[in-house]
This record gives structure tokens, C-alpha cells and sequence, in this order.
């Protein structure tokens, strides 16, 4: 469902950039971003809530980053930048 929501070639444009990430944990954080509740992600992907929790934590953790603050901010702002190039 949410998975056809992520265009294929929109999300390798963003996982260039975050390359630490495997593509599952780059599209958890981008619907996290973009406001998707986790209980839905986590039903999405089969997966718990707690996990997806863990998901974020370990992608804020592998891009060196403070929180999940600062991983939306890095997201949106790449999404941004790519946007404006094209």
C-alpha cells in the first residue's frame, strides 16, 4: 500500500544520499517524515511499532545524527535540494 506511494525512482534519488541506510529503513524514515503514524508504517511493513521505532533509532544512529528531529530535517532538506536541481 504505502510501499506504491514511494515511486521507485524518487526514493533511489533520496537513498543516494543516504547510502548507511538499506532501502526498508530509508522508506520507513521518509514516511516517518512525512507524518505517516508508526502503527500504520509497522502494519504496512509487518512489522511492530516498537520496531519501527528501532528503525529510526538505528538510522539516526548510522547517519551520526542527534535524533529524529535532526533526520527529518536531513530528509526534507535533501528531498528539497533535489527538487530544486531538477
Amino acid at each position: 500500500m504505502l510501499q506504491n506511494i514511494m515511486q521507485n525512482q524518487a526514493v533511489e534519488m533520496v537513498h543516494k544520499h543516504f547510502q548507511p541506510l538499506s532501502r526498508k529503513q530509508l522508506e520507513i524514515c521518509l514516511l516517518h517524515t512525512f507524518g505517516v503514524a508508526k502503527s500504520i508504517i509497522a502494519s504496512n511493513y509487518n512489522i511492530t511499532v516498537e520496531a519501527v521505532k528501532q528503525n529510526i533509532k538505528r538510522s539516526v544512529q548510522k547517519l551520526e545524527l542527534d535524533n529524529s528531529d535532526a533526520l527529518r530535517v536531513a530528509l526534507l532538506s535533501t528531498i528539497f535540494v533535489i527538487m530544486l536541481n531538477k
